[in-house]
């Protein structure tokens, strides 16, 4: 092969000064032969020409088979840059499902900012569209402590802040992403942590609360036994004072034996092994427990109760149907009326207790569940009670996937009704 390119290139030479030659003849008699003879030495170098490339576009062809090593290693190049491209769109098709599937928000961030990727979850948290994907980070937010934080990552320090979006509460944990020792780009995990600041706000409040319930009796009893220990109480009056301890005492013994109820519910009862609990059963016994107590201010209990059974933990139920009750006794008046009541109505099982009472002021309706919350009215001031039973009985019917609402008018009753999924 190698000889007949020679022979073709020298070929070619000789015909190059052969057109010479026949120019510089031609220029010296008439242009019009020259023409000619240009168009012919054109026509006869094409041929030449394709005579010498054309082994190069028959390069499978027998004749060359010395090329043939040099041809396999380009496809066999070719094959494996095709086989890498396969697997890498086939791991990053595994990254998006991964990371679009994830319950938290997923960006991944370029050493400018711009958004790479970024998964539903950031999408929806951020409220950025599919089409404005590809923006930067600070479109987006503007948050100085994000900016600020993502500007460390990019420096190769991570942190973790937590910032408020839209009225809920994230941790966003932002890193720095490395490749051979230098900072390549920045990943963001927003995790919504709204739930836990809530609880988190809630204890705190609670034991705010506990706080200032226990301290009132307290006091009274401290002030009340230093009195009679210092022996500045006539004789005649001990029993007067013993009385107001006891009574107090009374309180703090209440206040207590609810919040331990509460503590059960919200950190262990859920793992309590549950059972087909009757409650028609549990209403008749909790309405014979407090018919002495009814009786006291001449109050009348009816019931209509059908035999129905729910599945859960039964003295967490006990316990919701006798703070039911008792508080339509505690907060009724004189010759007041008690209606007690389950059925189910079509896929639910319906409790309802109403009673004659005070009832509640419609401004107060929605805070009545609320820990140590009492209706601030002079009615209630005078009636003993820690402020925690009704908020009982919606931890107690929530444990059960269950819902709870209350309804009232003042001097005309209330009606607290409890719902569960037969």
């Amino acid at each position: 092969m190698k000889k007949r390119i020679f022979y073709s290139i020298t070929g070619v030479a000789l015909v190059t000064v052969f057109v010479f030659e026949i120019l510089t003849y031609a220029l010296a008699y008439t242009w019009l032969a020259a023409v000619v003879v240009v168009c012919l030495v054109l026509l006869f170098a094409k041929y030449l020409t394709g005579k010498i490339i054309s082994p190069l576009n028959n390069v499978h062809s027998a004749s060359y088979s010395e090329l043939e090593h040099y041809q396999n290693k380009i496809e066999a190049g070719q094959k494996y840059i095709q086989e890498q491209r396969d697997i890498l769109r086939q791991k990053t098709e595994e990254f998006n499902v991964i990371t679009q599937n994830i319950g938290d928000g997923f960006v991944f961030l370029s050493t400018q900012g711009d958004i790479i990727s970024i998964n539903k979850k950031a999408s929806t948290i951020l409220d950025i569209q599919k089409k404005d994907a590809n923006i930067n980070i600070i479109e987006a937010n503007r948050t100085p402590l994000l900016i600020t934080a993502i500007e460390k990552a990019i420096k190769g320090q991570g942190s973790e802040i937590i910032m408020p979006i839209k009225e809920r509460h994230y941790i966003l944990h932002i890193s720095p992403v490395y490749n051979l020792s230098i900072v390549r780009g920045v990943v963001v995990l927003m995790i919504d942590n709204t739930q836990k600041a809530e609880a988190e706000k809630i204890r705190q409040e609670f034991f705010s609360n506990v706080s200032h319930e226990l301290k009132t009796p307290l006091s009274s009893v401290s002030g009340y036994a230093e009195l009679i220990k210092s022996g500045l109480v006539r004789p005649e009056d001990i029993q007067g004072f013993s009385e107001k301890i006891y009574n107090e005492a009374q309180i703090l013994l209440a206040l207590i034996e609810d919040i331990i109820k509460i503590s059960k519910i919200d950190e262990g009862l859920r793992e309590q092994s549950r059972e087909n609990v009757n409650l028609k059963e549990i209403a008749v016994e909790t309405i014979d427990r407090l018919e002495i107590i009814a009786g006291q201010k001449n109050i009348e209990i009816t019931s209509y109760l059908e035999d129905i059974s729910v599945f859960g933990i039964k003295n967490i139920l006990a316990e919701t149907v006798y703070n039911l009750v008792e508080n339509a006794i505690k907060y009724n008046v004189v010759d007041g009326k008690i209606d007690v009541r389950l059925y189910t109505n079509q896929s639910e099982i319906v409790l309802t207790v109403a009673d004659t009472g005070i009832g509640i002021p419609e401004e107060s309706l929605g805070r009545v569940f609320e820990r140590f919350y009492r209706v601030d009215t002079s009615h209630s001031k005078t009636t003993k009670g820690t402020g925690l039973g009704l908020s009982i009985v919606k931890h107690a019917v929530n444990l059960h996937g269950g819902k709870v609402s209350v309804t009232s008018k003042v001097g005309k009753g209330t009606q607290v009704e409890v719902r569960f999924f037969a």
